[in-house]
Formats: C-alpha cells, structure tokens, sequence
C-alpha cells in the first residue's frame, strides 16, 4: 500500500519536472529574443520610420516574413529611454542569405536630394504632380520637401531609381529657363510695337484701299479694264460727230 502511494506521487513529480523543464526552455528562449541574442540579423531604424517600415497593419512585415520564411521582431524601448530614440528590428531565420533579403526588402532609408531654391520651384510646378509621379515609378514610400531639397524615403533601390529619374528632369531646367526667357522677350518686343504707334494713329482710307486693291488681283483688272473702257467711249465721241 505505501509502494503504491510512492509511484503515485513519485509519477506526478517526475510529470512535473519535465513540464519544469519544458517551461523554462521556452522561457529562456523568449528572453534571448527579446534581447535579440540568437537573431540572425538586425538593424536599426529611426523612430519616425517605425510606422512606414512596418506598413499599415505591419502588411510590409507580414510579406517580407511569407517571402523570405523568416520571423521578424522589433524591440520594445526601455520604459526610461527616448520616444526619438532609434528602435531595432531583429530577423530570426536558419538562412543567412534570407535574412539579408528580408532586411533589404524590409529597411527603409532617407536620402536628400539637394536642390537650389530656384529649381525647387521648378520641380514643384503643376501641383508637385512631377514627384508624384517620381514617386510612383520609384517606389518610394515618401518625397517629402525641405528647405535644402527633396529627401527621399524608400529602399535603397527605391532611392536610386528616383534620383536616376530626378536628374533626368533637372537637366531639362536650363532648357525650360531658356524657352521662357525668348518667350518673354517676343512678349516685350510686341508690347513695345504697341507702345510706339500713335494713340489717335488711323490709316487713311484712300490709301487703304489702294493697298486692298493692289493686293486683289481680280480688283486690279477690273480697274485696268474700265480704265481702258473710259478712254475708248472718249475718242469715239467726236468721230461719231
């Protein structure tokens, strides 16, 4: 009876020794996580990206983790660190070459592009409909504009490929410069003709005509006509006579 009771009890501590076992493990392994010690890769991004690089609804980590089969973590904060304080994505994968894909899809970076104020102005002609449609193609996540230029926001081939498009367009502005400075010269040099003509100046009628005559190759023969009409109807008078 008492042998009995002992493997009773015996079986439920050994039952709870492993579920012991099992508990800690897991436990140990969140911890290492969350310290980010067993990551296969990790970088840092600044605060105020956090919420492009996770997308709405963390939908950009969700596709890189389907991609590239990995598990991706971003650091909590310390409770007395800074809100601006740059946070740290951590990529758990068996693959190095994955987790080097996942950090490329998944990083985003900035960028200025640096503009003259003049040119600044040029660019943003037309409602900034030319950014945004650099943007577009790009892939950019963003274009946002300063005093200095235009930083860009987006991986870095996103980067590239916008700038590659950005330095099309400027080199079209010295050409754009030049068609609006002869467009405004012509505009001044008919102000001018009008400036220089006579307020009270009318063209004399008779002249006018003359000139309308002239110009009328159907008017010019019918006055040579009649001309040559008058003079015969002239002679003829006197022999009828």
């Amino acid at each position: 009876m008492v042998l009995k009771i002992h493997f009773m009890h015996q079986a439920e501590v050994e039952a709870f020794h492993q579920r012991r076992a099992k508990k800690l493990a897991q436990l140990k392994e969140l911890e290492a996580k969350g310290m980010g010690e067993d990551a296969r890769l990790s970088f840092e991004v600044d605060a105020d990206l956090i919420g492009r690089t996770c997308g709405k609804g963390g939908e950009r980590v969700k596709k890189v983790e389907k991609d590239f089969n990995v598990e991706v973590r971003i650091q909590e904060s310390p409770q007395d660190g800074s809100p601006s304080a740059p946070r740290k994505i951590l990529i758990y994968s068996d693959n190095d070459a994955a987790a080097e894909g996942a950090r490329r899809a998944l990083e985003l970076q900035k960028q200025l592009y640096a503009l003259p104020a003049e040119r600044i102005k040029w660019f943003q002609r037309n409602d900034n409909r030319l950014i945004q449609d650099v943007t577009r193609k790009a892939g950019l996540a963003a274009a946002t504009w300063t005093e200095s230029g235009l930083e860009l926001c987006g991986q870095q081939s996103a980067l590239e490929d916008a700038v590659l498009l950005l330095d099309s367009h400027n080199e079209y502005f010295l050409v754009y410069k030049e068609m609006d400075r002869e467009q405004y010269e012509i505009q001044m040099s008919f102000e001018a003709l009008e400036v220089e003509r006579p307020t009270g100046f009318r063209p004399n009628p008779r002249t006018s005509k003359s000139r309308e005559g002239a110009q009328d190759p159907k008017a010019s023969a019918t006055m040579r006509s009649r001309g040559r009409g008058g003079r015969g109807r002239g002679r003829a008078g006197p022999i009828g006579a």
